[in-house]
């Protein structure tokens, strides 16, 4: 049988967190792309400079993006939003397919 692709998708706690733990007991493999996102805002991250230009230097605390204040800028604007996703989806989206293709052919 060919592989084939499922996406989880929906609102904060509608449960996509528990059916990809249950995929994961039954040894199917699951792409993240919450977490894919997520490291796109760690320091060292190809597009952690492109975001701190983007939405100022107050986004940062410790050195880090301070999530919640990244957060508290676009989720009050629908055009920064648009913004964040402008920069950060295509790139979630090509790592989606290199870890698909590693995982193609490691044959499992």
């Amino acid at each position: 049988m060919a592989p084939f692709r499922i996406a989880i998708t929906g609102i904060i706690g509608s449960g996509k967190t528990a059916v990809s733990d249950i995929l994961r007991e039954k040894n199917f493999h699951v792409i993240d792309a919450d977490r894919i996102a997520r490291s796109f805002l760690d320091k060292g991250s190809p597009l952690f400079g492109r975001i701190i230009e983007t939405f100022g230097d107050d986004i940062i605390e410790g050195g880090n993006i301070d999530r919640k204040k990244l957060a508290g800028i676009v989720f009050n604007s629908s055009e920064k939003l648009k913004i964040l996703n402008s920069i950060i989806h295509p790139e979630v989206y090509k790592e989606i397919e290199k870890e698909t293709g590693r995982h193609e052919s490691s044959g499992e």
